[in-house]
């Protein structure tokens, strides 16, 4: 049986050892743990954990990325390294994601088995489309990916570049959903969806800082503080915070909030509303449903058109704007994240 596991700060001796197997560099793929000692592993291990907590471009280069170990019947047999985002340069040259399997595993369908796993986790990040660069040479490889459904792009003397789909699951039409205030009544709800974001390193976007509270019920008090507009002194900005709610099981799948009145750089590359979808629960059109939903209440607080930001890697969040509605304006740099965002417009009438 085969298990996909994040790498964390509890990982020990097995995934050392199976690290040391596998070459330092074979066909393309780096294993910059490979050579090192025990605690020079653990150092490694600290930055990887790291690096996948980490937004936009990172020391002018790098963009956060996530590594993987592959578990057959419990024991390590690979890794993976899944990119959240592209620059030009990857594009040309690495891709969304690179995997290796120890020697003695190849041949028995490890790596088409850890190519699955890896796109179902880019789905979870919101990448439709997710590409892996390959070596003409490697068949095993390039196999794999054909086996997971890929298409070959382009074809070069140095690579093959192959695009995949990664797995969607939808909602039904019919499925029941409905915004509402939060409340005493959502607090294990509350707890669990920041859980997931916190398992899963994903951070929390138009959850009005719900990341900083451990306890939610001090963060329903700063919601409902954030809400009164008495309390807002000149240059910041009343703000109202919404859960998205599925009825069947009363689970929360996204987070809305709208404020009021951007104000400083939040004119600029924040906007009025933000929003996110539970990991488990995304690639369903929640996002898309939940915006369409809150679009009303914003016309309510006198708000004729909002403003909404996205980066063009966040495909997700890109498709819920244009299917309200949005129009592009142009891209202004993030200053939180270091890469260009879009600014959307959606009127509200």
């Amino acid at each position: 049986m085969f298990e996909l596991k994040k790498a964390s700060l509890d990982d020990g001796r097995d995934v050392y050892e199976l690290l040391q197997e596998i070459p330092r560099e074979e066909n393309g793929l780096l294993n910059h743990a490979h050579g090192l000692s025990y605690d020079e592993f653990r150092q490694w291990l600290a930055k990887q954990v790291r690096l996948s907590q980490q937004e936009g471009i990172i020391d002018g280069w790098k963009v956060p990325s996530t590594t993987y170990w592959l578990y057959a019947d419990g024991v390590p047999v690979g890794f993976g390294k899944l990119r959240h985002h592209l620059t030009d340069a990857l594009r040309r040259e690495g891709g969304h994601i690179g995997y290796g399997v120890a020697p003695r595993y190849r041949g028995r369908g490890c790596g088409k088995e850890l190519l699955r796993l890896l796109l179902k986790e880019a789905a979870g990040l919101g990448i439709e489309k997710a590409l892996v660069t390959i070596r003409p040479d490697n068949a095993a490889s390039l196999g794999a990916a054909l086996a997971n459904g890929g298409e070959i792009a382009e074809r070069t003397d140095e690579r093959v570049y192959v695009w995949l789909d990664t797995p969607r699951a939808s909602a039904p039409e019919t499925e029941e959903l409905f915004l509402t205030a939060p409340s005493a009544e959502y607090l294990p709800q509350i707890k669990a969806f920041r859980d997931e974001f916190a398992d899963c390193l994903d951070w929390l976007h138009g959850a009005c800082r719900l990341a900083r509270f451990e306890d939610p019920s001090e963060w329903l008090r700063y919601v409902g503080q954030c809400a009164v507009e008495e309390v807002f002194p000149e240059g910041t900005t009343p703000y109202s915070q919404f859960l998205y709610v599925r009825a069947a099981d009363r689970k929360i799948v996204g987070m809305i909030g709208v404020r009021h009145r951007p104000v400083g750089p939040l004119e600029t590359w924040g906007g009025h509303v933000g929003y996110c979808v539970c990991p488990s629960e995304r690639r369903k059109g929640y996002a898309a449903r939940m915006l369409h939903e809150v679009l009303p209440y914003c016309r309510e607080i006198g708000l004729e058109r909002v403003l909404l930001t996205a980066g063009d890697e966040n495909v997700g969040s890109v498709k819920a704007i244009l299917s309200n509605g949005g129009v592009l304006e142009g891209y202004v740099m993030s200053p939180k994240h270091h890469i260009p965002v879009g600014r959307y417009w959606i009127e509200t009438a």
